[in-house]
């Protein structure tokens, strides 16, 4: 059987945002970066390629982009929460694994 090339049909928004994920992470920065970017283009509730993306920003000394970066994650996994818990009367959110740094950022550099 022989495989169709990656930029097939068969791409999926995840499946490009986890090629771009681990092309950061083997070091090909920039060309993860547009491909994450892609596919956030396409599916924005892609919220662990915010928080590889604010990584990247805190790696590269960008802290307003780590934080821009890291709040869109926020917001999206917050949304995601709070339409699927059905009611506003229950705020009961997850604490994703990255807000302790986030909050360390943030009273370090508010915007």
């Amino acid at each position: 059987m022989r495989r169709k090339p990656f930029g097939s049909t068969q791409e999926t928004p995840v499946l490009v945002g986890n090629f771009g994920y681990v092309l950061v992470d083997a070091g090909r920065i920039d060309e993860g970066i547009a491909h994450m970017r892609r596919a956030l283009g396409i599916d924005s509730n892609l919220t662990y390629l915010y928080e590889k993306l604010g990584d990247v920003a805190r790696m590269r000394g960008d802290e307003a982009g780590a934080i821009r970066e890291f709040r869109q994650a926020i917001g999206t996994s917050i949304s995601r929460e709070v339409l699927s818990a059905g009611s506003a009367l229950e705020p009961r959110v997850p604490v994703p694994y990255w807000i302790e740094p986030f909050r360390a950022v943030m009273q370090k550099s508010p915007i």
